[in-house]
């Protein structure tokens, strides 16, 4: 329900990876403002940092069924360069 070209920043937190791209690229494509920006960002877990979180990840595998399938790590580095193709993509990582 926005307007067309009234958007300066679209933002997806730890959800990218649920989207349907196609149509979300072209939603993205319409709210956008012409040279509007948009930033996808994760908080990727360090499964074996510690005996929590490797708990945790076995805890994910085990109940839920979805996991391995919708998990951002099918994600990378070729399908977001696709997904805002021909525009360029930038790519920052912080620890």
């Amino acid at each position: 329900t926005l307007p067309a070209n009234s958007v300066q920043l679209v933002t997806a937190a730890q959800a990218f990876h649920w989207f349907e791209r196609l149509a979300t690229r072209r939603e993205w494509d319409r709210i956008l403002e012409p040279g509007g920006e948009a930033a996808l960002l994760w908080n990727i877990r360090r499964d074996a940092a510690s005996p929590l979180m490797a708990e945790y990840e076995a805890v994910l595998q085990a109940y839920n069924v979805d996991y391995n399938a919708v998990r951002h790590h099918h994600v990378d580095g070729d399908a977001i360069a696709s997904f805002f193709a021909p525009n360029a993509v930038q790519r920052h990582t912080f620890t």
